[in-house]
């Protein structure tokens, strides 16, 4: 496995970290914050199986984009489409979005 490849699996293993670790949080979970780290890890995912085919991709949080990339590395990622699609709504602008809203 290549070294680029290897840093995007450890960094989406710490999303999985953060998302677990708040999903077991005692009090109050921050629902948001799950779901924007599910989705960054699966953002990683994606990006580190480019990686390690040497497919180039462009600076993007679209997961069905970087899936449209992979499909013909993993055909079976058609049937997570809804998926991906839904999680789209918790990237990186429109988290920012949120908070902007809010201030």
């Amino acid at each position: 496995m290549n070294p680029l490849t290897e840093e995007w699996i450890e960094k989406a293993e710490c999303d999985y970290l953060v998302a677990a670790g708040e999903m077991r949080a005692k009090k109050k979970r921050v629902y948001d914050a799950v779901c924007f780290h599910a989705r960054q890890r699966i953002e990683k995912y994606l990006k580190a199986l480019l990686q390690e085919h040497k497919i180039a991709f462009t600076k993007t949080h679209d997961l069905v984009e970087l899936a449209n990339s992979c499909a013909s590395l993993c055909p079976e990622i058609e049937f997570q489409r809804p998926l991906l699609e839904s999680l789209n709504r918790y990237a990186v602008q429109y988290r920012f979005l949120v908070i902007r809203r809010t201030i």
